[in-house]
């Protein structure tokens, strides 16, 4: 059977991630890495259980590992790999101005109206989900995910050494004014443009961006919302697994699907492996 563009897609984002064909050393070479990849991504696209995902494309004429086997490797991924795979698929657009923030993803997804006319407890949201994206061709550059709620402006550092490149300038909402994130970017030769506060006026790195804030550049930051919205209304706003591992796993296949959406042509990975060595 002649490959689709989807598994064209996927084959192509391992190779250029360098990820051998199997991995693992030991037992029998069944299944090669991608047919685990081709039903890990689907299964988020389009909402679907381990269980469904096989037997869809056992349906459609893939061979795939069982169900349980699906959920094994999701777990025995490492989040190294993920991560890795998340750059990949996002190519190397020329990334001037980076975007970044934070949202939650809920354990359960209960119906709010029906909660609130029960006067039920509205959902402990703990998994979050933080974000630099590139303001122009909307992909998703790095992610981070915590199972506990922490501030925004935590995570700046580690999204922007796990990006393929620093962005010239980068905008975030009023979470982020914190010197700490001024001295970074000022640091590193970045322009980050942030609104101020109301009590925040200490600060010599925080006074020195704030001159150059400018208000049109500033407004790219509702793309990261777009990214959001597109993501929730297509995968769901809350993930179905339980365990820290499992819930980096599912997170980081919704936004590297988002990644490979945005790809037209195999083309648009722009040499990735090259780059990479």
């Amino acid at each position: 059977m002649r490959d689709g563009r989807i598994v064209r897609k996927i084959k192509r984002l391992l190779w250029l991630a360098r990820v051998p064909r199997f991995l693992h050393r030991f037992g029998p070479k069944k299944y090669a890495f991608w047919r685990h990849a081709l039903a890990l991504l689907l299964k988020q696209e389009l909402r679907l259980s381990y269980r469904r995902v096989a037997a869809l494309l056992r349906g459609l004429g893939f061979k795939v590992p069982t169900y349980s086997a699906l959920a094994k490797m999701s777990m025995r991924l490492p989040l190294r790999l993920w991560q890795w795979l998340l750059r990949v698929a996002a190519g190397q657009p020329l990334f001037r101005v980076g975007a970044m923030d934070g949202t939650y993803f809920s354990l359960t997804n209960p119906s709010y109206h029906y909660l609130h006319r029960i006067d039920g407890k509205m959902p402990r949201v703990p998994v979050k989900a933080t974000v630099l994206v590139d303001a122009r061709s909307k992909r998703v550059m790095s992610l981070r995910v915590r199972v506990r709620p922490r501030r925004d402006f935590v995570d700046t550092e580690y999204l922007l050494r796990h990006a393929y490149r620093f962005p010239c300038v980068l905008v975030a909402d009023a979470d982020y004014d914190v010197e700490r994130v001024y001295a970074f970017a000022k640091h590193h030769g970045l322009t980050a443009m942030v609104p101020r506060r109301k009590g925040t006026v200490k600060g010599i790195n925080r006074k020195y961006m704030q001159r150059q804030f400018n208000e049109r550049v500033y407004h790219q930051r509702a793309n990261v919302e777009a990214v959001f919205s597109a993501i929730k209304r297509r995968s769901g706003s809350h993930v179905l697994a339980r365990s820290a591992r499992s819930q980096r796993a599912e997170l980081h296949a919704r936004y590297t699907t988002h990644n490979l959406k945005l790809t037209k042509k195999t083309r648009d990975f722009q040499q990735s492996r090259q780059a990479s060595g």
